[in-house]
């Protein structure tokens, strides 16, 4: 089970992925646009175009988890920010 301690950090990339993109991929991902290391435990969100996929890394101490949720039609939404930021509890809880 994961539990995740409540200053944990968020970071979300702004720019679209091909969701086909693996671990490796998006591990180079967040060096590469967030500039950030993916082992210090935060939790790095990713989109495709349509905003219906995301896909989260997370570090847990022991290895990377890579997860995925598909959003129903109904319930289709994204977060729109103008610069790359981390995000609040409150809003970590609508991912």
């Amino acid at each position: 089970m994961l539990s995740f301690a409540g200053s944990l950090k968020v970071f979300v990339a702004l720019d679209p992925i091909d969701m086909r993109a693996g671990m490796n991929t998006l591990q180079a991902l967040v060096a590469e646009r967030l500039q950030e290391d993916v082992r210090r435990g935060a939790l790095f969100v990713f989109t495709n175009k349509s905003r219906r996929l995301i896909k989260v890394l997370y570090w847990d101490g022991t290895g990377l988890w890579m997860m995925v949720k598909r959003h129903a039609p109904q319930c289709a939404y994204w977060f729109v920010f103008e610069n790359p930021l981390s995000i609040s509890s409150a809003l970590r809880e609508g991912l």
